[in-house]
């Protein structure tokens, strides 16, 4: 059967509708630095990906004399034939030798993906919901006027009640005891009930939301 998500949807999906991405930062490739002095604002790196742009607000890291200290980049820097220069506040700590490594952290979307660096659904799960969107809610999504639209919306219903459901998802919103988690758990439950009622427009009563991960 050929798949209802290509990997532009799926992207497409896990960015703009469910919350559910990393972005291991690929165009970042395995960098070194050259040499700089302690106060520096600079940084040469090569290693890079053949071209790209390294994105200012980027966190770096760099380990000075067995120390973890974290820098971000206030600019963007373009990459040429796998180098880049950088540059980044605050200043050096301390010096750093040539061939350093220099480590990007991947940018997560959503607070579940912070705090448990992982995506709730792998492309397999969401490939899943697609069909399942398509099998119980097809009429909707083809009569729509945007049928990606409808199709990603009803995903998002479906893979939102899964993660709502989800003692491990919940666990990891709630662990701190913080207000944020609470507070996006409510706000996924007010869109939820919005997309429910542009989705299920001509049914009423409970609707089959299961979902086995």
């Amino acid at each position: 059967m050929t798949p209802l998500l290509t990997a532009d949807q799926i992207q497409t999906l896990r960015v703009e509708w469910l919350d559910d991405y990393i972005d291991l930062r690929p165009q970042w490739g395995t960098p070194v630095a050259a040499a700089a002095s302690k106060g520096a604002q600079a940084l040469a790196l090569s290693g890079l990906a053949s071209v790209g742009t390294l994105q200012s607000g980027t966190p770096i890291g760099l380990v000075h004399n067995g120390q973890a200290a974290r820098y971000y980049l206030t600019a963007d820097a373009p990459i040429t034939s796998g180098n880049a220069t950088i540059q980044f506040a605050p200043p050096l700590i301390a010096a750093v030798l040539s061939g350093a490594k220099v480590t990007p952290e991947p940018r997560q979307k959503s607070l579940y993906n912070k705090r448990t660096g992982r995506l709730f659904f792998s492309d397999q799960d969401l490939l899943e919901l697609a069909d399942r969107a398509a099998k119980l809610r097809g009429r909707y999504i083809r009569s729509a006027d945007d049928p990606d639209g409808a199709l990603f919306r009803t995903i998002r219903y479906y893979g939102w009640t899964s993660m709502r459901s989800s003692d491990e998802f919940l666990n990891a919103l709630l662990a701190d005891g913080a207000a944020a988690g609470k507070n996006l758990i409510d706000a996924k439950g007010t869109q939820l009930a919005e997309d429910a009622q542009i989705i299920f427009y001509d049914q009423t009563g409970p609707q089959n939301v299961r979902f086995v991960r």
